[in-house]
């Protein structure tokens, strides 16, 4: 029950008692070290992951390259929505950056609480991930359509703690740009 008042309070929710003694036996509690993947592309999934602590990235492999496709820190959910929902192998692999703590929710489990008299009392923590994906998504993909020096310039203006929390690495592929140009960048500004 600990981890879920946790997991609540990282959304910054509380939840009621009634609500943890249902979901806490559902929940299961996971440390996972650093560079660890945990969804495989092409790989199906039942479950989704809540990341309460540490940092996870999204990622696609193609040619031998690497593309970065989102970054995720604690408060997000963590699943492949297409290979959840619709049963399809996961278009992408998500791997630890850091060592991670998780709540993990069985699909099974997951439909049982929002099938409940809970659901009011869910929907605002949810609403509230998915909303917090969502943006940080709408913002990356904008970023897309503009040039290196445009890019740099809005992260930091819109996104600038993402510099505290991911390696200039994974900041540049998400960006579409090379570490060099990313690290050259902050160099010049500073």
């Amino acid at each position: 029950m600990r981890q879920l008042t946790e997991l609540y309070k990282v959304l910054g929710f509380t939840a009621s008692n009634d609500l943890l003694t249902v979901v806490t036996p559902m929940a299961e509690y996971l440390e996972v070290p650093p560079n660890t993947e945990i969804i495989k592309q092409g790989s199906k999934l039942d479950y989704l992951l809540f990341l309460m602590e540490g940092t996870v990235k999204k990622k696609i492999v193609e040619d031998g390259r690497e593309q970065v496709l989102s970054l995720f820190d604690a408060g997000n959910i963590i699943t492949n929505y297409n290979a959840m929902i619709y049963n399809l192998d996961s278009d992408s692999t998500y791997i630890t950056l850091q060592k991670c703590r998780f709540l993990r929710f069985d699909i099974g489990h997951f439909s049982k609480i929002t099938e409940s008299r809970f659901l009011p009392e869910l929907s605002g923590a949810f609403f509230a991930l998915m909303t917090k994906s969502l943006n940080f998504n709408l913002k990356i993909a904008k970023l897309l359509l503009q040039s290196n020096e445009e890019k740099y310039r809005q992260v930091v203006a819109e996104l600038g703690n993402m510099f505290d929390t991911f390696s200039i690495k994974n900041i540049a592929s998400l960006l579409g740009m090379r570490p060099e140009t990313l690290s050259r960048m902050r160099s010049s500004a500073q």
